[in-house]
């Protein structure tokens, strides 16, 4: 192997992991041989030119000309002449002007198109590696022994990502405008995206036209300025006509007159389905599985098959709304159409492993809690079986905490709540259409008690209780992210320990030997003190169930005075100009929160605390809900001032919540968290924090 060779393969991995990561799939050619030349582009080794009788010579016996390479043997110099490699300086300089000439722009937006990943480093990198010809030469400057040296590249690593990021960035401000201006393009588009696949929300369909304005590029935190922004534009510019030709596509009259064979055939092989279909390619498979089972022609080219792979996003829509209709209990208020399963649908394939009706079969099932008879059968109701196995364990943490010796006695007393535990299958269409993934509530997750009594609100609503209480509910440790990690520690642990004694439980049922049994049933007994006894002493379950106890001893003292200042404000309204007085009154409570916030932030400020960007929130709120006072026709967060002050009036006459103490800390210390988030209060709400089956990753604890 030629000299220049060993040079050229080596510094490949020598650049950091994290730019080489994903790089190489985006440099492979259809002519390579081996993956140690990828991005390298090959030299004639020094001191030979391509064009010279030498190195035509050297390329000639390289391709494998035999007769050519013994010419070379017999005709080799004795002594090799060696051209140095340029300097690092001079290689920077040369490098540095290709990109102030503007050489690698269009380059740079060729490689974010195609670069999965979708960040300016990612797209700097493959420039270093390609068009700059840098493959041998780190980014960080790691090798150079000179200080100089590594500054001179560092620097060059520097000024390449912002003029990428300024070149990506004025592509896609361009893009924009074209959006802005496509006129009908957009509508045909959208409709293409529609025969393609099934998803067909407005978001899905938006990542469909930045696949076809720009690539398959993620869209992250990382990715350059205005990568949102065409995105943005994208949906805007696509969502009037994804509605309209969703409610076209799938109004009543459209899906009646669908061949009731075909959609019968995709119900077939759609209800015993363990995957959701998603992409073209998975629509195109289902495509010729259904023309097989209606026993037409499954060959691509036939203008049948054509006709039938246009109908298909519409025929799955509407089977699988025939689907979830016949399996999951449905409310007669808001039954499940097509119209509007093609609106959900994409939050349910983002949470959910399963197609809904399979997670449905698979996964919900009959509970009791607290006396509470759950039932999967029942329109909204229904547990998670790893939920369900887990609920015995809240019931003894409320037994003790409450001081009741036996379940029975809880029962009697009534001191419980109410309790609402309910899988939703569909409801809330006003906020279901616009989040990412499902609630707790729609994987059977959540358990609720009694709405009236622990009434939900957020927003600016949330932030004047928090004001005319003296607190702050969004900055309540029950709802920190800290919490949250160790209530999933928590119930990780004894939903582990859970399925450990039902194994040994099984095992017990079929042994018949008694020693076996004996030893089994040890084991057992050793498992149950341990569920009774570590919620005492584990330092995680301690911090959690502390915090849960803290959280709500503040909530109820924000209550106390709440009640208490709003009783002022109502009695004024009674008085001559009482409204005036009474907003006058609650401006001033405004002002001095603003103002003690600030005095806040500069303190946190001086003293370079971690907790400047939480009262820089805090005091964003504040101004959120001193608009609205001053500006009756505004709305933010889908609230305005009247509404607002009546949720307010609403929340005075029911309190923030009736739940007792120690039904939190029974809760927490069996991993459920408390519905205080930042920017919301839902008291009557609790959420499973253990891990279970059929939900992604990325929507567990979402």
């Amino acid at each position: 192997m030629p000299e220049w060779a060993d040079i050229e393969a080596q510094p490949v991995t020598s650049l950091p992991q994290a730019v080489l990561e994903g790089t190489m799939d985006a440099m492979r050619r259809s002519h390579e041989l081996s993956a140690p030349a990828r991005g390298v582009k090959p030299r004639v080794p020094p001191g030979k030119s391509a064009t010279s009788p030498a190195g035509m010579l050297w390329l000639h016996a390289t391709a494998g000309n035999r007769a050519v390479t013994a010419l070379l043997e017999v005709q080799r110099d004795p002594v090799p002449v060696h051209t140095p490699e340029p300097a690092i300086a001079d290689r920077m300089t040369e490098a540095r002007d290709q990109v102030t000439r503007g050489q690698v722009d269009a380059p740079a937006f060729e490689h974010y198109r195609t670069s999965k990943p979708g960040t300016v480093a990612h797209v700097a990198a493959l420039l270093w590696l390609n068009e700059l010809d840098l493959v041998d030469v780190d980014p960080t400057g790691s090798g150079i022994d000179k200080k100089a040296g590594r500054k001179l590249v560092t620097d060059f690593n520097a000024m390449l990502q912002a003029r990428v990021a300024k070149v990506l960035t004025a592509k896609l401000r361009d893009l924009i405008k074209e959006v802005n201006a496509s006129g009908t393009k957009i509508g045909d588009q959208v409709e293409a995206i529609l025969k393609e696949s099934p998803m067909w929300g407005e978001g899905a369909v938006a990542d469909r036209l930045f696949d076809e304005w720009v690539g398959p590029v993620k869209i992250s935190a990382q990715s350059p300025e205005a990568a949102s922004d065409l995105w943005t534009a994208l949906n805007k510019a696509g969502s009037g006509s994804v509605a309209k030709k969703r409610a076209d596509h799938l109004s009543k009259t459209a899906v009646k007159a669908l061949d009731d064979a075909e959609v019968s055939a995709v119900k077939t092989l759609l209800d015993p389905s363990t995957t959701w279909v998603v992409t073209p390619e998975e629509t195109t498979d289902l495509t010729d599985k259904a023309a097989a089972v209606l026993g037409r022609p499954t060959i691509r080219a036939d203008s049948a098959w054509k006709d039938l792979r246009d109908r298909m996003s519409t025929l799955i829509l509407a089977a699988e709304s025939d689907i979830i209709n016949a399996t999951i209990p449905q409310s007669k208020k808001l039954p499940l159409v097509p119209a509007s399963w093609a609106t959900f649908r994409n939050r349910y394939v983002a949470t959910l492993t399963k197609p809904m009706w399979t997670f449905y079969r698979d996964n919900i099932v009959d509970a009791e809690i607290f006396g509470e008879k759950v039932k999967a059968s029942t329109d909204s109701s229904g547990v998670h079986k790893d939920v369900a196995a887990v609920l015995p364990l809240l019931e003894e943490s409320a037994m003790r905490l409450g001081g009741f010796a036996t379940r029975a006695d809880l029962i009697k007393a009534n001191q419980r709540p109410g309790s609402e535990f309910r899988f939703e299958a569909m409801s809330h269409p006003d906020w279901m259409g616009k989040a990412r993934h499902l609630s707790f509530h729609g994987t059977g997750r959540a358990m609720d008690f009694r709405l009236g009594k622990n009434p939900a609100f957020g927003g600016p609503t949330h932030q004047l209780v928090s004001i005319l209480g003296g607190g702050e509910l969004s900055e309540l440790s029950a709802g920190s992210t800290q919490q949250r990690l160790d209530l999933q520690k928590v119930a990780a642990h004894n939903a582990d320990v859970v399925r450990l004694r039902a194994d040994l439980q099984k095992r017990l049922a079929a042994a018949t030997d008694d020693q076996e049994k004996a030893q089994l049933q040890s084991d057992i007994g050793r498992i149950d003190a341990h569920l009774r006894d570590s919620v005492l002493t584990d330092p995680t379950t301690v911090k959690v169930r502390g915090r849960a106890t803290e959280t709500h001893r503040q909530v109820k003292t924000i209550e106390s005075k709440f009640l208490a200042t709003w009783a002022t404000i109502t009695l004024m309204r009674k008085l001559p100009l009482g409204d005036a007085m009474a907003a006058l009154l609650i401006a001033e409570n405004v002002d001095a929160a603003s103002e003690a916030a600030k005095q806040a932030l500069d303190a946190a400020v001086r003293a370079k605390s971690p907790d400047v960007g939480v009262i820089r929130e805090r005091i964003r709120r504040i101004e959120e809900v001193r608009t609205l006072l001053t500006n009756p026709t505004v709305s933010i967060r889908e609230t305005n001032q009247t509404q607002m002050l009546k949720k307010v009036e609403q929340l005075s006459k029911s309190g923030l919540t009736d739940m007792p103490s120690w039904l939190v800390q029974a809760f927490a210390e069996r991993g459920w968290q408390w519905g205080m988030w930042s920017g919301f209060a839902d008291a009557m709400h609790f959420d499973y924090m253990g891990p279970v089956a059929d939900i992604r990753s990325e929507a567990q604890y979402l």
